[in-house]
């Protein structure tokens, strides 16, 4: 789930990382979004209009929704819309994402490192095999790991 203001282009990034180029995982867990994490119920399959009824801008987007307790992610745009960006999220993680990627994300937008740069060190520094380096499907406690690294200049320069 993407929460910026922008559409991404993904000529911005360079080449995508194996864990994002390799579809089978994200197939895989396309496929284990059936069960909600938080409450065990069934998610759906759902178009932006009913996660943001107020953004016209993403009615067309998907997302997995949980309704019952409200856990979401966004789908990978560049698919047929099915393969999520991560984990559902409550709002809870929702929150810890935005936060890292508020912390994380300045390297690579400001230029000072590539985003694959940026994800590879912090691969390194949260001891992480980097396909595991992804803020989509991080938990509570590495977002907040990641929000520490990232506020730290010092690692990254």
């Amino acid at each position: 789930m993407s929460t910026y203001d922008f559409e991404p282009n993904p000529d911005d990034y360079g080449p995508e990382p194996a864990h994002i180029a390799n579809p089978s995982k994200f197939d895989k867990l396309a496929s284990q979004m059936s069960d909600c994490p938080y409450c065990g119920k069934p998610s759906k399959l759902v178009g932006g209009n009913v996660i943001y009824p107020h953004r016209p801008d993403l009615a067309g987007k998907w997302f997995w929704h949980c309704s019952p307790c409200d856990a979401y992610v966004g789908c990978h745009p560049t698919t047929t819309g099915k393969k999520p960006l991560g984990r559902l999220a409550n709002a809870e993680l929702r929150a810890a994402k935005m936060k890292a990627h508020a912390a994380i994300d300045p390297y690579w937008r400001e230029g000072r490192l590539s985003r694959h740069a940026v994800y590879a060190n912090l691969a390194v520094l949260m001891n992480l095999q980097k396909r595991e380096a992804h803020i989509g499907m991080f938990d509570v406690e590495q977002c907040r790991k990641a929000i520490q690294l990232g506020t730290n200049a010092l690692l990254w320069d």
